[in-house]
């Protein structure tokens, strides 16, 4: 073979990425197109295939991009497609096309990647090959790639790359391994990337490389600017700059560079079509959803699985996590909130009213459409910005009350007398076996939790509604309701039919649609560092000893919290622990193994008890060991004290 022809097979082999400022002139036949400024520590998109295929690892979903490129300081132009996805939260694959042609002889370069790993530190390998009409028949051999990347912190990323690991034979002559350092920072937060790239070549030496200097900025959510200097260190090296501007919408962006050269200017573009949404410079359109609290707050358990020992997360707690993931959802412009009697408790009402409330500081528009409606429900469908109820719904807002149940004459009637053991004067569950009214004690207690109810109520109402307090009472006193009634009263805006729904939604949230079938979808955040995490060791039904159960009556096991209190504390990626509450208490043993779990975890990580509805009296005991305890005014605390009772 001649040398000429070597020569022409050198040239259409394969070779590094030429995907950075620094390759903006270089007439390499093997170089792929040039991409946008970016660097080795940068790269989290498709295109890290040609950049550093470890990146692959960082992208939120699937994403396929499109890229032209036109050199006319190379007089050549180019096309690429880069398809890639993430699995397993930390498994990236990729493909990439690219068609160059001009002066030089076109060909096809056509690339595979892999890469694993998680934030701290991401592997990734990739092979490329080529193919040239110019020279069919010319068997080359493929080129391998290498890289890793990783973002130990929140402000500090590296990558390294080595290409053309293998130093593929072409003949007498040699691709020469080449190896891109970098190394970036976010100074000033999220949004802004500063990066440092240098290139060299093992037969070149580490003297003779290039260095690259590459500035990511997101002035506006879906508008980024970007710009990327390169300069060799040998004299008379020639000096690269490179300038680009990103748009993007949730689906879709774009992105324009031009890099100047001593030939002539290089133009760079890029179409994105994504499955996670980024954040968008458009506002206009998006989602209205519908939430079902009676759908979202059904248990997910089967008895067959239950009984097969298999569980799942309390549905009032994935609800919760459900309007989290909705509150930073870029595509979610308002929310239908249907209200049908969902058997809520004041405290975890309050909750829920408490995420409306904050849907609307996210601008989101939030409809409450009240099928049926007792007090706790109207306490949260208050909180929204309009309140409509349908021609035959339910209203019975008409305030609250305790029954407590007696079975002392029963109990004397038929000849059994129940022997109390008791410490703690409040302590009345013994009452409604022994007594046939309430003691002092417990009317004193009724009292003052109906009190706390209702100043609870009214203050909330009249903060979120057009009532004071006397019209509010006023209007609970009528007792039942109709619909149009409670449209008198001030108690909702409208009374509306399907299709008078869709015209007010239409008005209030403006070119959104309607979708019933929502779920969120979090906004790519390309945040570096560790993803921590908020462990949350539910407590909910009665205390017992053993395993907790889930079902229509849950149960709070001491062994599956302990288990779980002493993972959480031991997990380096928990960086705190929510000890969620919603239990009445039970075994006086079980509530002290998980209150000393609770001690012994805090020594490890910040410990916060959650209480919801009620957390009394075992529920109590076990929410003492957290650093804090956060309750709802209208949570049900206290009742300390024991009791032993049996029947003689």
């Amino acid at each position: 073979m001649s040398s000429l022809r070597l020569l022409a097979l050198a040239a259409l082999a394969p070779a590094a990425a030429f995907a950075q400022t620094s390759e903006v002139s270089s007439a390499d036949l093997s170089r792929g197109l040039t991409l946008p400024p970016t660097s080795a520590a940068l790269a989290s998109q498709a295109t890290a295939i040609s950049v550093n295929p470890a990146g692959l690892s960082y992208l939120g979903g699937a994403e396929l991009f499109y890229a032209h490129e036109r050199a006319v300081n190379r007089f050549e132009t180019g096309d690429g497609l880069y398809l890639a996805d993430t699995f397993f939260g930390g498994l990236g694959v990729g493909a990439s096309v690219e068609w160059l042609r001009g002066a030089t002889p076109s060909r096809r370069r056509t690339s595979l990647a892999l890469s694993f790993g998680g934030e701290a530190f991401s592997a990734g390998a990739s092979t490329s090959g080529f193919a040239s009409p110019a020279a069919p028949d010319l068997a080359l051999q493929r080129s391998w790639t290498l890289g890793v990347e990783g973002r130990p912190t929140r402000y500090l990323a590296y990558g390294l790359t080595v290409q053309n690991v293998d130093e593929p034979s072409l003949g007498a002559l040699t691709l020469p391994r080449t190896w891109d350092v970098a190394v970036a920072s976010r100074p000033l937060g999220d949004h802004y990337s500063v990066a440092a790239d240098y290139r060299f070549q093992d037969s070149a030496g580490l003297g003779q490389g290039r260095l690259t200097y590459t500035v990511l900025a997101e002035v506006l959510p879906g508008l980024s600017l970007s710009g990327g200097v390169s300069h060799g260190l040998a004299s008379g090296s020639e000096f690269l700059l490179q300038l680009g501007i990103t748009v993007d919408t949730s689906y879709a962006g774009a992105t324009y560079a031009v890099g100047g050269a001593p030939g002539g200017l290089d133009h760079a573009a890029m179409l994105r079509l994504s499955q996670s949404p980024y954040p968008s410079l458009l506002a206009g359109g998006g989602e209205v959803a519908l939430l079902d609290l009676d759908a979202l707050l059904a248990s997910r358990s089967s008895p067959a699985m239950t009984l097969l020992g298999v569980s799942s997360p309390d549905p009032y707690l994935a609800f919760t996590v459900h309007l989290d993931q909705a509150l930073r959802d870029p595509l979610l412009k308002g929310v239908v909130l249907k209200v049908s009697s969902a058997e809520l408790g004041l405290g975890r009402a309050a909750e829920v009213r408490d995420v409306v409330l904050k849907l609307r500081a996210a601008g989101k528009k939030v409809v409450a459409l009240i099928l049926s409606a007792e007090d706790s429900d109207y306490l949260y469908a208050s909180a929204a910005d309009r309140v409509f109820t349908v021609p035959q719904a339910a209203l019975q807002v008409d305030g609250f009350m305790a029954d407590p149940l007696f079975l002392g004459g029963t109990m004397e009637k038929l000849g059994v007398k129940w022997e109390v053991a008791r410490v703690g004067a409040y302590k009345n569950a013994p009452d409604q076996l022994t007594r046939t009214d309430l003691s002092r004690e417990q009317r004193e207690a009724i009292d003052a939790l109906l009190d706390t109810d209702v100043r609870a109520f009214s203050a909330a109402v009249t903060k979120s509604r057009p009532l004071d307090a006397s019209k509010l009472a006023a209007a609970i006193d009528e007792g039942l309701k109709t619909p149009a009634r409670a449209k008198e009263l001030g108690l909702v805006d409208e009374v509306v039919t399907g299709e008078e729904l869709g015209k007010r939604l239409a008005e209030l949230v403006p070119g959104a649609h309607f979708n019933p079938d929502y779920r969120p979808r979090a906004a790519r955040v390309d945040r570096w560092g560790g993803r921590t995490a908020v462990a949350i060791i539910p407590v909910l039904g009665n205390i017992s000893g053993g395993r907790s159960q889930t079902g229509l009556t849950p149960t709070a096991g001491a062994e599956t919290v302990i288990r779980s209190l002493a993972r959480a504390a031991a997990d380096p990626d928990v960086a705190a622990i929510v000890l969620r509450v919603d239990s009445g208490g039970g075994d006086g043993l079980a509530s002290d193994l998980i209150y000393r779990a609770v001690l012994e975890a805090k020594q490890k990580k910040p410990v916060v008890a959650s209480m919801g509805d009620v957390a009394a009296s075992g529920g109590y005991y076990v929410a003492m060991g957290a650093d804090e305890i956060w309750a709802e005014p209208t949570t049900i605390t206290g009742s300390i004290g024991v009791f032993l009772i049996r029947p003689a």
